[in-house]
């Protein structure tokens, strides 16, 4: 969350402009994006056992980068406290559309339960989002996939397949 610096600057430090009397937004938590996601998104989907090499902050930087090539203007949140989402991707057109994302880079043999499943429906609940995603490297335990039937059209489950046909889609639709 962007702070508002206002008031007296420190020695040494000069306004943007002459009589420069606005505020600025510092965002403490913006870390520069070293990943090369075209050679990323190529190599997943012609290795797609290539996505377990990425640590949790990458895969969420991946899926961020997946919608953005969707065509969605895309956020990515902080690492700490990101308000159980990590990417919220947003398009205007004939319907205006929010969707939050949560990401989960777990072991293949580490599924997602029910729990984390039912926390972003209370996340997509109290945003009024038109719809949460949770993206994973893993699967979903049978009580996950069947509190995500009972809202199908709230709540969508993309496990490691549904990744990977997200990363074949975004590849088609734009050259690397």
């Amino acid at each position: 969350m962007p702070r508002k610096m206002r008031g007296h600057l420190p020695a040494g430090v000069f306004p943007l402009f002459d009589d420069f009397d606005g505020e600025l937004l510092y965002y403490p938590d913006i870390i520069p994006v070293t990943l090369n996601f075209g050679r990323i998104l190529s190599e997943t989907r012609s290795n797609p056992g290539a996505l377990f090499h990425l640590n949790s902050r990458q895969f969420e930087e991946l899926v961020a980068e997946i919608w953005k090539r969707f065509g969605y203007v895309v956020e990515l949140t902080s690492r700490a406290r990101d308000g159980g989402r990590d990417v919220i991707a947003v398009k205007e057109s004939e319907a205006n559309l929010r969707f939050l994302i949560e990401c989960k880079r777990y072991d293949h043999l580490n599924r997602v339960g029910v729990g984390i499943v039912r926390q972003l429906y209370g996340v997509k609940e109290d945003e009024q989002a038109t719809k949460a995603i949770l993206a994973t490297t893993s699967s979903f335990t049978k009580n996950a996939k069947e509190f995500f039937s009972r809202h199908v059209w709230e709540l969508e489950a993309r496990d490691y397949d549904g990744v990977v046909d997200w990363i074949k889609l975004a590849t088609q639709t734009r050259s690397l």
